[in-house]
């Protein structure tokens, strides 16, 4: 192969492993150049680097900076982390994270839709359905046809055989045909459509509807053992499901050697990725002090390293998140609020190096209301092993750390929890110098993948807007 070119090799039928030949590197490494190169290799493996794959460009990777983030045996951790705002940055320690059921509420809550007055047409497709305070006899006709179509349904979907089921669906296309030919179903069906389009997607109508829907998954959530109206996060759903995790299927390995790899590093391409002005170590200590998080970095270099886990990506679908609200800046606003003077943003959308940022201002009426990044998956690793040569007195801090009752972590994605996190066995020693391998237990969720906003809101000032509506 040729020199520093990189080439994905099949290791099993279910696992690919990237590997990166010639101009090996070899150590001393520091922690910005072998977390900004395992950050690129996964990356690449996931096909979300910007550069191979153009389409990417939306797309942001964020890994733990802390170990697991969450296990895979703790469902309802792996709940909330669904519902979170990740930071803006490619390295994350999910200890601050905002709710995204919470910002979305308060979108919902101070947003406005432009004027969508009554066209004639609309006011002629209600009169043709509801007049001098009830039903007209074509929508009432059209509603009894209806009934027996849902009835004839509900018989089908119940049938215990297959005979059953054939005359079942008869007896539906037989309705059908009476409720096009008696029962106005074009001309009614036209008259709602013209009505459904009328009504803007971010009128108070909708709006409420997307409140209700949020309030029903939160209820959903709820414990028997809790009161009602506990405060948990919304039920979202992971894919595939975490009893199915440990299938073969989507199981990618990375792997790093000094004899057959190369680093990955330059500091102008690690500060355009979001590396710039972070204060790494090695090996990061979480715990809890006065109330709050605390956060420790340690081990500022080691002479040499190898590792190799396997990744896989999990799909977060949220039934209780309309992405309208995200997904269309144009057309909505926030309402006038006396408490707001500066027009916030959810998102400014990414920098000129295409990163993420946080909003120069994102209060409103109070609260924060930002979030620009939206998670869309779970990046979880499992058979996490390094092999590491240092100085002793750095093997005893890295030993150490795995037994942290706070929770210690190796490059990151090693170690977490708040038990001992990882296993240390020495393989050879030569002076000052020790060898050794880390190996991490389980399964765990080390990193979101998550879409770029683009600036949120960014009403179209050519439209018609009420009075209360805030213009930037």
């Amino acid at each position: 192969m040729n020199n520093g070119t990189k080439s994905l090799l099949t290791c099993s039928a279910a696992i690919f492993c990237l590997m990166v030949d010639s101009a090996h590197a070899k150590g001393p490494y520091t922690p910005q150049q072998a977390l900004h190169n395992m950050y690129d290799q996964i990356r690449t493996l996931l096909g979300y680097d910007p550069v191979d794959n153009p389409g990417a460009r939306s797309t942001w990777l964020g890994l733990s900076y802390i170990g697991d983030a969450v296990a895979s045996n703790d469902p309802q951790k792996i709940n909330d982390l669904a519902n979170t705002c990740p930071e803006v940055s490619p390295l994350t320690n999910f200890t601050s994270l905002e709710r995204l059921d919470s910002v979305y509420e308060r979108m919902i809550k101070g947003m406005v839709g432009p004027n969508r007055p009554e066209t004639p047409e609309v006011k002629a497709a209600k009169e043709s359905l509801f007049s001098n305070g009830a039903n007209t006899p074509k929508y009432t006709t059209y509603l009894g046809f209806q009934q027996q179509h849902d009835e004839a349904l509900r018989t089908y979907l119940q049938a215990a055989t297959a005979n059953d089921r054939v005359t079942a669906s008869q007896r539906m296309a037989l309705i059908l045909q009476n409720w096009q030919v008696s029962g106005d179903k074009i001309d009614v069906e036209g008259a709602l459509f013209r009505i459904k389009t009328q009504q803007s997607a971010f009128s108070d109508a909708t709006n409420l509807h997307r409140l209700n829907v949020l309030d029903i998954a939160r209820q959903a959530s709820w414990a028997s053992t809790e009161v009602a109206g506990a405060f948990r996060s919304p039920v979202s759903e992971v894919s595939p499901p975490v009893g199915n995790w440990q299938d073969a299927d989507g199981w990618v390995k990375v792997l790093y050697s000094e004899d057959s790899s190369t680093m990955n590093y330059t500091a102008s391409n690690s500060s355009s990725k979001g590396f710039a002005g972070l204060g790494l170590g090695f090996v990061n200590i979480v715990g809890t002090t006065g109330g709050g998080n605390s956060s420790q970095s340690r081990v500022t270099k080691i002479d040499a390293m190898s590792y190799t886990f396997e990744i896989k990506v999990i799909t977060i679908r949220r039934p209780w998140l309309d992405s309208e609200v995200f997904s269309v800046p144009l057309g909505w606003t926030w309402r006038t609020n006396p408490n707001t003077t500066a027009f916030p943003r959810v998102s400014d959308g990414p920098n000129a190096d295409d990163l993420p940022v946080v909003p120069a201002k994102y209060t409103y009426d109070n609260a924060a209301v930002h979030c620009p990044l939206i998670p869309t998956a779970m990046v979880i690793a499992r058979n996490r092993v390094l092999t590491l040569t240092s100085s002793r007195s750095t093997y005893d801090e890295v030993n150490r750390a795995g037994s942290q009752s706070v929770g210690g972590s190796f490059m990151g994605i090693f170690g977490g929890g708040q038990t001992k996190t990882w296993t240390t066995t020495v393989i050879n020693t030569s002076g000052d110098n020790m060898t050794y391998k880390i190996e991490a237990p389980g399964t765990g969720v080390i990193g979101f993948i998550s879409t770029k906003l683009k600036r949120l809101p960014d009403p179209n000032l050519n439209d018609s807007w009420p009075s209360n509506a805030m213009k930037p």
